[in-house]
């Protein structure tokens, strides 16, 4: 029986503190939702109060709008009223004088007309003009920065220059140095070839300095002495005497032979010509 007692007084314990948990619970998780609710709430008064006082706002721009545009109607009337009257002014005033005010006034009107469109079209070519060089500045700046990235995409003088190559040294011809040498008598006839070689030479390198400069320079005719030019007489004469059309090696052509007319051929072509 105390046994029995024992567990019916425990679980009564546990039933207690377990309502006393809930009950907790309960009223907390109570709380929360009413305070959850209660910020919606705020949240929505607040909602509302801007937007009627965007509402009142807005009312009130539209009943100032409307205000200004009834003071704007009535000015332009005013202007216009005020415009009428001085043409009727200047509409009697021209027939006082006895004119056409209807042909004065149109052509009034087509100057004033004309006037305002040569107003708009300088303005708009002021403006064409400002927007042409701000592209063209900029164009000038692009490159600018170009040629500083891109500096062989352009031609420099000084660079080219350096890039040319002057005229090769010519050497005179082998045969004709063996020639003189074997024949000892062309040292005046090597020192001329030389020389002319050299004129050609600097003749060359003149040439291509003009080429850059863009003019051109005659080559100087090298001037010679008598002594020379009897020199070069003396060596003529010995050159003449050498055969120089004898060829180096003998061919088959030393052993030509004239052609002969077989006798045959010969005593038989009168009688065909008889018979012809």
């Amino acid at each position: 029986m105390r046994e029995k007692q024992r567990l019916q007084d425990q679980l009564a314990e546990n039933a207690k503190q377990s309502s006393e948990k809930h009950s907790k619970f309960v009223s907390d998780t109570m709380h929360k939702l009413k305070q959850r609710q209660e910020e919606e709430n705020k949240r929505y008064q607040e909602n509302m109060t801007k937007k009627m006082d965007m509402l009142l706002k807005l009312k009130s721009d539209i009943q100032a709008n409307r205000d200004n545009l009834k003071a704007l109607r009535a000015r332009d009337k005013a202007a216009e009223r005020r415009e009428e009257e001085k043409l009727e002014q200047v509409r009697q005033k021209i027939l006082e004088e006895g004119g056409n005010p209807d042909q004065i006034l149109l052509i009034q009107k087509r100057i004033s007309d004309v006037q305002r469109q040569k107003s708009n079209f300088e303005s708009e070519q002021r403006e064409k003009q400002a927007a042409l060089m701000e592209k063209i500045l900029i164009e000038e700046e692009r490159m600018k920065r170009r040629k500083q990235q891109q500096p062989l995409l352009w031609a420099d003088p000084n660079r080219e220059k350096t890039k040319m190559i002057g005229p090769q040294k010519k050497k005179p011809l082998k045969t004709f140095q063996e020639y003189t040498r074997l024949t000892g008598e062309g040292t005046d006839l090597s020192i001329d070839l030389h020389d002319s070689m050299d004129d050609q030479e600097k003749y060359d390198g003149e040439k291509m300095q003009g080429e850059d400069r863009g003019d051109i320079t005659l080559p100087e005719q090298p001037v010679r002495d008598e002594q020379s030019s009897d020199s070069s007489d003396g060596d003529d004469n010995d050159e003449n005497a050498v055969d120089l059309a004898k060829p180096e090696f003998e061919g088959l052509w030393d052993h030509h032979k004239p052609y002969t007319m077989p006798k045959d051929l010969d005593a038989s072509t009168p009688q065909t010509a008889r018979s012809l």
